[in-house]
């Protein structure tokens, strides 16, 4: 490319070579003496090869066996072998489904049997479905046959794709990108895998995700959002509308006859926790909240919506938290504002399990049911302190002993920089309040943060934080759920998103994978031959983004959540000049595929586009022609007019207009 020239603003640091995880951090943190958790997990893979085989000369005897009752968790576990096995081996398995009777366990049967069927009762082998939870994936084999089994059905999905895995080398990076090997014979095994995710529930928060075909979510094993497992509630009767989250001006709605002013803060926009300390209004309160709750029981009865064991009772997305005297009170009592939110909890969930607990409401009784509030705002601290003598955090009030059936959701805005590491100097604070939550709480739910909404198009080095260190954190600290929020609004992802997303998935299931080897993975599956040269301009831009958050003075409390970063002085000429480059010598190392096989070059040189449009966006629309030759300028805007519009892109930030929009004025 030609540029004209111009005078550059000069950066005093190298923006290539850095590595991916510590050595990131070093540029601009330092680490605390903290003591590191460590968490093993259950990931147990034992195999033996044997002398039979599944396939022999591209033919096999096996076919796949399901109970007589399935539901959609057992019939995807059913296509997703089929399809991948097919991918594998040209081979479509058949498939019977038992009736009534069942069928009985052979010494010589060749079949893949899946889920609970009468064959695997037959076999004598027993699992612990209440020791591995409702995701974990249990593999035996007896003689011949392979039994693929779970906590629960959905446990069957990951059942399959860890047979695979184990098997052929199986492994999703995109929608349109796995690996798996190509084989005439297959070996059988004898297996023995015991795998739990370390994080029981990992809640999907990318639109691109859930958009896209292929079963990508689900191949991520992240088929849920955080939603998917909690009730939605509110008093719709007056009007208010169903939220899982931010929801406590739904449930108790300011416009609602009953509504009593002891209910809400000074403000009107939140809820008074402890109703002005006015007795009978409290009383009215936490019974107005427990009658909405269990009206969600009914409507979200637990045969038609299993996963829904969660609801939430919790503040809305403000500052504006009461301070009335009442409030004021409890505040100097226990030590921190939340401590008002737990009492209220406790109250609140009494009442509810209570009315679950009475025969006339068996149907809609869940035992494992948990009532959450979010730690976020003003209430993210945990009104708690260390007691040497038990060793660990305790609440600063026995009034603040929580029920077992009330957790707590900790929202790390604050206290947490999401671009260092989890034992950076400043991320102690948030690491300190993540283990005083874990030490006095039932149950701890996550939501944290991995996207600039305000820049989309902006790489975030997440890699510093969001490695196995963080993971087993999260893990040692018992995290029940991980809500890693993303941007929902993108179809499609750049600046090298899709990478994070595919760490995320493979370390909350296993903290204990090797983070380097899934990005050498990652990058040899996604972009083949030009791996070398997306990887470079992966550690120049991961490395640029802890420079560029910090010269906008955004390394502390979350950083990335809201930056606008659109500005010449961000983004030096010199630099993206050099980006684009190494997007051209990717484009010169693929093209040889245009002639040998152009399904291949189009999913490799979709990935590369992807990842041109970060770089290539900056250069235009901060520098366009008055900097740049006009004809390279020209060349760029057809680029994004005819090779990226198609893609849909959606907004450029969370509350921006939308990249198609913009290209359609380069033209």
């Amino acid at each position: 490319m030609k540029f004209k020239s111009f005078a550059l603003l000069a950066i005093s640091i190298l923006l290539v070579g850095c590595s991916t995880s510590k050595k990131g951090s070093d540029v601009i943190g330092t680490e605390t003496d903290q003591p590191r958790y460590t968490f093993e997990g259950v990931h147990k893979f034992e195999k033996t090869e044997t002398n039979h085989y599944i396939v022999q000369n591209k033919s096999t005897n096996y076919k796949i066996v399901l109970p007589a009752n399935v539901d959609s968790y057992l019939i995807t576990a059913k296509e997703e072998l089929t399809t991948l096995f097919k991918e594998a081996t040209g081979i479509t398995l058949d498939y019977v489904t038992e009736n009534a009777i069942g069928m009985t366990h052979t010494a010589d049967g060749e079949y893949i049997s899946i889920g609970d069927t009468k064959m695997f009762e037959s076999a004598g082998i027993s699992i612990n479905k209440e020791e591995l939870g409702t995701q974990a994936v249990r593999i035996v084999t007896k003689d011949n046959t392979i039994y693929l089994n779970g906590g629960d059905n959905h446990g069957c999905i990951y059942a399959v794709y860890d047979f695979l895995e184990t098997l052929l080398n199986f492994d999703t990076y995109s929608y349109d990108c796995i690996s798996i090997d190509k084989v005439d014979n297959l070996k059988f095994f004898n297996l023995d895998i015991t795998d739990i995710p370390d994080i029981q529930m990992r809640a999907n928060s990318w639109g691109f995700i859930k958009e896209n075909p292929n079963n990508i979510a689900t191949r991520l094993r992240t088929p849920f959002d955080f939603s998917d497992y909690f009730l939605s509630v509110a008093d719709t009767a007056n009007g208010a509308i169903r939220s899982a989250i931010h929801n406590c001006l739904d449930i108790i709605p300011r416009n609602a006859p009953d509504a009593r002013p002891n209910w809400f803060s000074d403000s009107g926009d939140q809820v008074c926790y402890t109703a002005h300390g006015n007795a009978e209004d409290y009383e009215a309160l936490v019974s107005k909240s427990a009658r909405i709750i269990e009206e969600g029981l009914m409507v979200f009865d637990p045969v038609n919506y299993p996963l829904k064991n969660l609801v939430s009772f919790t503040m809305e997305d403000n500052h504006d938290i009461c301070k009335c005297a009442a409030c004021t009170e409890k505040f100097r009592l226990y030590g921190e504002q939340s401590g008002v939110v737990i009492t209220f909890c406790n109250d609140l969930m009494s009442r509810v399990r209570a009315w679950m607990n009475d025969p006339l409401n068996a149907k809609y009784n869940r035992p494992d049911f948990k009532l959450v509030f979010f730690a976020y705002n003003d209430y993210i601290n945990a009104p708690a302190h260390y007691d040497e003598s038990a060793g660990k955090f305790v609440v600063n009030h026995p009034d603040l002993v929580m029920r077992e059936d009330v957790g707590v959701y900790y929202a790390i805005s604050s206290g947490i920089q999401y671009q260092l590491g989890i034992y950076d100097k400043q991320n102690a604070e948030g690491l300190e309040t993540y283990r005083k939550w874990c030490d006095t709480a039932s149950a701890t739910y996550l939501w944290t943060y991995n996207a600039n909404f305000g820049g989309y198009l902006c790489h975030v080095n997440s890699t510093n934080f969001y490695n196995p260190e963080t993971y087993q954190v999260f893990a040692q600290g018992n995290a029940k759920l991980l809500y890693n929020q993303g941007g929902w609004n993108p179809y499609h992802l750049t600046g090298f998103q899709l990478l994070a997303i595919y760490l995320d998935a493979k370390l909350s299931w296993n903290s204990n994978l090797d983070m380097n080897k899934l990005i050498d993975k990652w990058f040899d599956n996604m972009f083949r031959e030009a791996a070398k040269d997306m990887k470079e301009l992966f550690y120049a831009e991961n490395m640029y983004s802890l420079v560029l958050f910090d010269r906008i003075g955004k390394l502390s409390s979350g950083g990335i959540i809201n930056v606008a970063v659109a500005n010449q002085d961000y983004w030096p000429f010199q630099m993206l000049t050099k980006w684009l480059g190494y997007i051209e010598n990717a484009r010169k190392k693929i093209a040889y595929y245009e002639e040998l096989d152009i399904k291949t070059y189009r999913m490799i040189k979709e990935h590369i586009d992807l990842e041109w449009v970060s770089p290539a966006y900056y250069m235009l629309s901060l520098y366009g022609k008055d900097y740049m030759d006009i004809d390279t300028y020209n060349e760029m805007a057809r680029y994004f007019y005819y090779e990226i519009l198609p893609l849909k892109f959606f907004l450029v930030s969370e509350r921006s207009d939308s990249l198609s929009n913009w290209i359609l004025t380069l033209i």
